[in-house]
């Protein structure tokens, strides 16, 4: 798996025409020789390999490619045509923007989630990673939800949720000290959400 620092780092070869650093579960950065890098998240449908586009480096930061790849992986998983943005006018595939919309955020904590704990809380710690870093209502909705619904998660989902959490409030105090203008967190108004969160096993 990569570092942010090998992303940061990352460069490619003289000769090649591209260089391309894998991650995990079909996600990688890749580097073009003029050292612009971007994300992509590489799956397979009806046996053909595919890749979709998550953004550049470094205003989608590793931990956010990662959440990315995780709510597409939940797309797919679900039966939706994974389509790069604008794509799902001209057919019916849907993009992860999508995601963003209520209805979207609502589909994933629906009443069914209750029927899906058995997969350890696969779709809240989705939605969770999802939610995070968003600048959006979904945080509140996220956050909220959570606080509501901590106790009926099984352990495993909690743990995970925990560490995506925590590791997201690393970066962010990072990314605050340096004075970057994407913080992994949001907005302030998204942290305190976030915060009031992590409460929760403080």
């Amino acid at each position: 798996m990569l570092t942010d620092l090998q992303c940061k780092n990352a460069v490619c070869s003289p000769g090649k025409p591209r260089a391309r650093l894998a991650d995990s579960g079909g996600l990688y950065l890749e580097v073009s020789p003029a050292g612009s890098k971007r994300w992509f998240f590489k799956f397979r449908n009806a046996g053909k390999e595919h890749r979709l586009a998550l953004g550049g480096y470094p205003t989608v930061g590793l931990a956010a490619a990662r959440r990315a790849r995780d709510a597409a992986k939940l797309q797919k998983a679900e039966g939706q045509v994974l389509r790069q943005p604008g794509a799902a006018q001209k057919g019916r595939g849907m993009t992860l923007s999508n995601l963003i919309r209520k209805d979207g955020l609502a589909h994933v904590m629906s009443h069914r989630l209750r029927g899906l704990w058995g997969m350890n809380g696969l779709m809240a710690v989705a939605a969770v990673r999802y939610s995070l870093g968003r600048m959006t209502y979904i945080t509140n909705v996220c956050a909220d939800w959570l606080l509501t619904e901590w106790h009926n998660l099984p352990e495993e989902a909690r743990q995970s949720i925990q560490r995506d959490v925590e590791s997201a409030f690393r970066e962010d105090d990072e990314a605050r000290k340096r004075g970057d203008h994407f913080r992994p967190l949001g907005w302030d108004c998204d942290r305190y959400a976030w915060a009031k969160v992590r409460k929760l096993w403080q």
